[in-house]
């Protein structure tokens, strides 16, 4: 089989799963690449054509051991039909647990076949300039491996006949998947003093959780922490500040600041 299209699918609200999922199709050196982002609410999904000879390259970040639920019922709009998928997920540097597991049998149920994955590591969504985690991640190393590894799968797939011939991704994880975070009813801080009203940070929340009303209010309920506006607030006005994730990240910090590096499976 050649790569002739590859389309990338990606939910990425801190734009790290976006950056390494790019270099990934570079790798794959496709005559043309197509980009679908479905990280804010009105997002359209890519459409695949049996027997089109399509590849998939499909991210999302790992939020307490699983995949996003935003992320995956975002995902459900799609139809694979056949073409092979390739499955990145990134995480904060403790670990990706059962996300690589999840995305990939979530592939195969949309109709996808699976024909590599990889976890890397991305800057962890609740790292601060006080207590980093990940700081700077993915860098050039993490960028250079994953479009190593896009040359990889491509060399994997010009030895395959046919999509049906590709035999079953095995990837690390459990099934029943761990138990996700049952997030409380919790949002940023939001400093007003600092706060224009610009709405940057409504425009990147990919629940809709944010309204501008001369100042910014989000909606806690509908907020899953994902971190967006805290990065694209131009006053920093936003922070996680007084809230259970300032703990959480002191932990993170501690715990997990030894260096890892991208797990692949091809």
């Amino acid at each position: 089989m050649n790569v002739k299209t590859v389309k990338t699918i990606v939910f990425s609200p801190t734009r790290t799963t976006k950056h390494l999922v790019a270099a990934v199709a570079a790798g794959l050196g496709a005559e043309s690449v197509k980009a679908w982002d479905l990280t804010l609410p009105d997002a359209k999904v890519p459409s695949f054509g049996k027997g089109a000879g399509d590849v998939a390259v499909i991210g999302v970040p790992v939020y307490a051991g699983r995949i996003p639920a935003v992320a995956a019922e975002r995902l459900r709009a799609m139809q694979g039909w056949g073409s092979l998928a390739v499955l990145v997920v990134t995480y904060g540097n403790r670990h990706y647990d059962d996300a690589l597991i999840e995305l990939t049998d979530l592939a195969e149920e949309l109709g996808f076949t699976p024909v590599a994955g990889g976890a890397f590591v991305a800057e962890h969504s609740f790292s601060t300039p006080e207590l980093p985690v990940a700081e700077g991640r993915p860098d050039m190393s993490d960028t250079d491996k994953a479009t190593a590894f896009g040359e990889q799968v491509a060399t994997k797939i010009t030895e395959l006949p046919s999509a049906a011939d590709c035999a079953q991704l095995e990837v690390p994880g459990n099934r029943p998947y761990k138990e996700g975070w049952n997030k409380p009813p919790m949002s940023p801080t939001l400093d007003e003093s600092l706060c224009t009203g610009c709405g940057e940070c409504a425009s990147v929340c990919p629940t809709g959780a944010i309204s501008i009303n001369g100042k910014a209010t989000t909606d806690s309920s509908k907020c899953i922490v994902c971190a967006a506006c805290t990065r694209a607030c131009p006053e920093q006005g936003r922070s996680f500040k007084g809230t259970p994730i300032a703990d959480l990240n002191v932990k993170i910090h501690e715990l997990f600041s030894e260096r890892r590096e991208p797990e692949l499976f091809i």
